[in-house]
């Protein structure tokens, strides 16, 4: 057996019924989806008017002030509250009614007053308004815009389904209000924490890195920067999330001349809210940084001084800015610009707190003494007793106990007799006649050289010579030969008189300028000035075939068995110490010495002589040469030009002097001159 089906009118209505209660659960769960408030109520709106099949309709809210403002709307181009300014006032009425009674109403097209209250319905349409109340507020009104209709059981049913979608839609403001208490509240602490953090430190730079960290979260803004004038130039001190600043980055730069130009109008610049009132010379810059930055929104406040002194009234003088971008759209723009001033608001007082601190001479030297009582109290009185007799016992130490000063020097040990070889005149070396380690005698030949111009001089002169005798002889015997009556015959015995008087004078000349040739050709011939070995390492690869000049140096030749001393060089910063120890001792300064070749055994010598000239070295700079004697009976098979480390002893010292006088004369040269 078959069950009747259900008539047309019963299908549709259960249909009708069922779309409803889709519609109330896709409301339902706009409640938990945590929307935005203006896409909630325009979703909620939408749903609305879609579900009632109506031609339009709008969400009232209401103000801080009591009064409602348009949400949103849809359709319904004869609303009453978009036709004139009389049926707009009505209307205002109507809302407020609603508002007060907090009871959904309806009211036909073309109606009169419902009650004395309520104002009148001119429109065509029937309009449904309902109430979103939460903890006994109404926060919003619903209104609907429908079709006329003649049942009374419609307009019923469709107020019912309004007020169960107002219901619905309180539960989401409780929700919103909750969310915004608890908002609230984390706000507040976050804000006393920031607060707290830019209030406590009197540093500048401390105070500007807290405000741009601290005051970024509590805005809420992608970056925030805090800047500080110098005069009419703005200079960056923090940003958010850098820890060092590049100066020359570009970006910086055109951070700086923003802030600037935004600090010389003495007024927030809120981009890009402002951006059509700026004067081209802000405009300018502004245009210039976001190219850099790439910010969609920002704002540049200027962190006034505050005035505290109400008997002398003046002008907040600008101390810096607190600038804040944004690198994604801000919805919010009436938090945007609260949450700014706010933190700016602090920011500055902080910032003005901490430079008038800086401004008070010596003030970290008062602040120390003033810390310093904490030491005298209570508990802390006998550590800080026994920390003052340390250092007063370590002072004491230090002035007190004498030690030997010494001066370092280093240098080689060479033989006192030595002397250079130098070469007499240009050349070439043609032979070597010692080597490296051999004895030599005072005069004894060492090398040779060759001139070549020299040999084509001599062998020039040398046939000169040769020919001016050989014509001296023919004018001798042609002078004597002949008949010497004649007239003619004495003629030309005179002529050849005068001209063997030349000859003779031109062999003079010749056998002196061969005799000067002789000279240079000895010269030639290098001898050893002094008895010794010679010290010069691998002379014939140094010196075989070698072009050299006049005044080179050639050989050392020094005497191992006889004295020997140090050759030493201080830095010129120390000969002072040295000097002063000099003048104030009638004997010579004791030396003591290191071998390199033999570091185990320390050897005495005394002070000779100190150079009157510093020499500057390439690779260590100003430099003066001491001079000290050895005894030779403590050396152990001296070896010349052996390295030498060398203690000057400049008499006793303070235990403090000795340790500190190179940072006691740097201070002196660098901080006090």
């Amino acid at each position: 057996m078959t069950a009747d089906p259900l008539p047309t009118e019963f299908a549709t209505a259960a249909s009708t019924w069922q779309h409803l209660d889709d519609l109330v659960d896709e409301i339902v769960d706009l409640v938990h989806g945590r929307l935005a408030p203006r896409e909630f109520w325009r979703q909620l709106l939408n749903r609305s008017v879609q579900a009632l099949a109506a031609s339009g309709g709008a969400v009232w809210l209401q103000r801080t002030d009591g009064r409602f403002v348009l949400e949103c709307q849809i359709g319904s181009e004869e609303a009453p509250w978009q036709g004139p300014a009389e049926s707009a006032h009505r209307h205002a009425r109507l809302i407020e009614h609603v508002a007060e009674t907090q009871l959904a109403l309806s009211l036909p097209p073309c109606s009169g007053p419902a009650t004395e209250a309520a104002t009148d319905n001119p429109s065509a349409q029937l309009l449904l308004l309902s109430p979103v109340v939460a903890d006994g507020r109404t926060t919003a009104i619903l209104e609907i815009s429908q079709r006329p209709t003649e049942a009374p059981a419609a307009a019923d049913g469709y107020l019912r389904f309004l007020s169960a979608v107002c219901e619905v839609a309180a539960d989401y403001v409780r929700q919103r209000q909750f969310h915004e208490l608890r908002e609230h509240a984390t706000s507040r602490g976050q804000f006393d924490n920031f607060t707290q953090s830019v209030h406590a430190t009197l540093d500048s730079r401390r105070v500007a890195y807290a405000l741009a960290n601290d005051g970024r979260s509590i805005i809420g803004c992608d970056r925030a920067s805090v800047a500080l004038m110098r005069g009419r130039k703005a200079r960056l001190l923090a940003v958010s999330g850098v820890d060092t600043l590049n100066r020359r980055a570009a970006s910086v730069r055109a951070l700086e001349a923003l802030t600037s130009a935004a600090v010389a109008i003495d007024e927030p610049l809120w981009y890009p809210a402002d951006v059509a009132e700026l004067p081209p010379q802000i405009e300018r810059v502004l245009q210039a940084y976001l190219d850099e930055s790439h910010a969609r929104q920002l704002a540049v406040i200027p962190l006034r001084e505050p005035v505290t002194d109400d008997d002398h009234p003046r002008e907040a003088r600008p101390i810096g800015a607190l600038v804040c971008e944004y690198f994604k759209p801000h919805d919010d723009a009436g938090q945007a610009q609260a949450l700014p001033l706010a933190v700016a608001a602090q920011g500055a007082t902080a910032l003005a707190n901490a430079l008038e601190y800086e401004a008070i001479p010596f003030a970290r030297l008062w602040r120390g003494l003033g810390q310093s009582r904490r030491l005298v109290r209570g508990r802390q009185l006998p550590k800080t007793l026994l920390a003052l007799a340390a250092i007063a016992a370590a002072v004491a130490t230090l002035a007190w106990v004498q030690v030997d000063f010494t001066v370092e020097g280093r240098g080689e040990l060479v033989p006192a007799v030595r002397r250079d070889v130098f070469a007499p005149v240009d050349g070439v070396i043609s032979e070597i006649l010692v080597a490296h380690g051999d004895a030599v005698r005072e005069g004894q030949e060492l090398l040779v050289l060759r001139r070549p111009q020299l040999e084509l001089e001599r062998t020039r002169v040398l046939g000169e010579l040769q020919t001016a005798r050989k014509k001296l002889s023919s004018l001798q015997a042609m002078r004597f030969a002949g008949n010497a009556s004649s007239a003619e015959a004495r003629e030309q015995y005179r002529q050849r008189t005068a001209d063997e008087e030349e000859v003779k004078e031109q062999l003079a000349s010749l056998q002196e300028q061969l005799a000067l040739l002789d000279q240079q050709q000895a010269e030639l011939t290098v001898r050893s000035p002094i008895a010794g070995q010679v010290l010069t390492w691998d002379v014939a690869q140094v010196l075989a075939s070698r072009p050299i000049e006049r005044g080179q140096m050639l050989l050392s030749i020094g005497d191992p068995a006889g004295p020997w001393e140090l050759d030493l060089r201080v830095d010129d910063d120390r000969i002072g110490h040295v000097l002063e120890a000099r003048g104030q001792s009638d004997l010579p300064l004791p030396v003591s010495f290191l071998l390199a070749m033999d570091p185990d055994h320390e050897c005495q010598a005394e002070l000779a002589d100190v150079a009157l000239n510093t020499d500057v070295l390439e690779n260590a700079g100003p430099q003066v040469l001491i001079t000290a004697k050895v005894d030779s009976e403590v050396l152990q098979r001296p070896r010349p030009g052996a390295s030498v480390v060398a203690k000057i002893h400049c008499g006793r010292r303070s235990l403090g002097f000795v340790w500190l006088h190179d940072l006691w004369d740097a201070a002196r040269t660098r901080l006090f001159f």
